[in-house]
């Protein structure tokens, strides 16, 4: 009996700190507190995982490694929605602006590669268009489905991250420090 309440205890115990990061999480996502204070939690594998920003992550390239930023806090609002399984009404704003950022955030990739004559320029827009294409598709189904998107969503954007923007523009970056050369 011991045993089992010991388990009990383990378990609330790490539930009630789950809820602790949680909640403190949040209150700095809803407050505009930027991401990078908030705590990553070692609950444990089922507990959600926020990002925090890295210097691997940069680019090198200020206005694009902001965005980039804004792109890791908006993963983990769905981060934190998907934990709590947000309905879709919940994630429409979210998806809005996800939208916004990658027409902007694109646009600017766009405008440095006219200005360095960047060779894969075609193939990272086709990149990009996939993505503005997706995300479209996203809105669409978080309006359509009662079903919550919101873990689809964040592993959608979390593989995109870990993709396209840790490999993909890092290699246009070297592109660009090579021109500069």
């Amino acid at each position: 009996m011991t045993r089992l309440y010991g388990a009990v205890s383990a378990v609330r115990r790490r539930e009630f700190t789950a809820v602790c990061v949680w909640a403190f999480g949040l209150f700095h996502l809803l407050n505009g507190i930027p991401h990078d204070v908030i705590p990553i939690s070692s609950c444990g594998e089922d507990f959600m995982q926020l990002l925090k920003w890295s210097p691997e992550f940069e680019l090198g390239l200020e206005e694009i490694d902001k965005q980039h930023n804004q792109l890791i806090n908006l993963i983990n609002q769905l981060t934190v929605a998907a934990e709590y399984n947000q309905p879709n009404s919940v994630l429409l704003p979210i998806v809005e602006k996800l939208q916004e950022y990658a027409n902007s955030h694109f646009k600017a990739e766009e405008d440095i590669f006219t200005m360095y004559d960047y060779p894969d320029r075609q193939e990272h827009e086709a990149e990009h268009a996939t993505f503005i294409g997706s995300i479209k598709y996203i809105r669409r189904q978080c309006e359509m489905l009662d079903t919550s998107m919101s873990s689809k969503i964040r592993d959608f954007l979390l593989h995109w991250f870990c993709t396209h923007i840790k490999v993909n523009d890092k290699e246009y970056k070297r592109f660009i420090d090579n021109a500069a050369l």
